[in-house]
């Protein structure tokens, strides 16, 4: 059936007749004239749930987070695929509104970061070491950290630094943003680790000795660290800690097998591996020491070979 013929059906029945349609049909009838693009904006036919934008060194995508609508391009000049991915971004979001919920990319793009759309919920940067050509890693020599993209970035609950492995800053929005995931973190300080104040940290690949983790939670006990932490992942890449020295002086009694649930629970934390290894909502914590704070609150400490965990319970 053409636009046209579309047309001089009544309103009741051609809602229902375009919620039969697929979303790319819906799109392409959006692109015969202005009035079929403000029509299905008014019908609000597609829920999108937002979008997931990802720009990396091996390819580009947008799609719906709750619909099955991606589309995808290969590898291309950096400047015409910025272009492209943002270009179809901006045209969906016109009449599918959403919002970008999960915004990837590579800092290899540092040239083009003004173009990049300034808000999202949760922003990741970098892919693994490996994925990087030399050519790419020589293209961030003098890039020293990512203050021009964080920023030029909104990102509102979640910021996940995945590499490559230089590529650490200390921006006063990563210290605060609620949820924080490091993958590389050799570089990151213990004093660094005090001013976190985060709800939720994962960082991989520390350095930190077993000194500096119980000054940590000699601070957290007295009521002077994190008063926002709900949990704390911090995994060595080589070696197992030492539980008595992690937790020397602390008076800490042994706990078993217990549930941790987060609270304010966000699906939307999925998005990147922030939490530990859990199912939904529910996070099993097997063996491990506790301590109160000065305020009675409980924290638990669950020490697994180089991973710890530290959990800190809301009642």
């Amino acid at each position: 059936m053409s636009a046209c013929q579309l047309e001089s059906i009544p309103f009741v029945p051609l809602r229902h007749l375009l919620k039969t349609m697929s979303i790319y049909n819906l799109i392409e009838l959006s692109r015969t004239s202005k009035l079929w693009k403000e029509e299905i904006q008014t019908m609000q036919i597609i829920q999108p749930g937002g979008y997931r934008i990802t720009i990396d060194e091996i390819g580009s995508s947008v799609e719906m987070a709750k619909q099955d609508c991606k589309f995808y391009w290969n590898r291309k000049e950096k400047s015409k695929l910025l272009e492209y991915v943002f270009g179809c971004y901006r045209y969906l979001n016109s009449i599918f509104p959403g919002g970008i919920n999960h915004l990837r990319i590579c800092p290899t793009y540092i040239s083009d970061f003004e173009k990049i759309p300034n808000e999202c919920q949760i922003l990741s940067i970098g892919i693994a070491s490996e994925i990087y050509t030399e050519w790419d890693l020589e293209s961030l020599d003098n890039f020293s950290n990512l203050d021009i993209l964080l920023n030029h970035v909104n990102f509102r609950k979640g910021l996940s630094l995945n590499g490559p492995k230089f590529l650490i800053p200390e921006n006063s929005k990563m210290l605060n943003i609620d949820w924080l995931k490091v993958e590389n973190s050799e570089s990151l300080t213990s004093s660094i680790l005090r001013k976190l104040k985060n709800k939720i940290i994962n960082l991989s690949g520390v350095k930190f000795n077993e000194k500096e983790i119980n000054e940590y939670l000699w601070d957290l006990k007295q009521g002077n660290g994190n008063e926002k932490l709900q949990i704390l992942t911090i995994q060595r890449e080589d070696g197992k800690w030492n539980d008595d020295e992690v937790i020397k002086g602390l008076d800490t009694y042994r706990v078993g097998k217990q549930v941790y649930y987060l609270e304010d629970y966000d699906p939307l934390i999925e998005s990147e591996d922030f939490l530990p290894y859990h199912s939904e909502n529910r996070i099993c914590i097997s063996d491990s020491y506790e301590f109160r704070r000065s305020d009675e609150i409980r924290c638990t400490i669950e020490i697994r070979y180089s991973t710890i965990q530290i959990f800190v319970w809301n009642h």
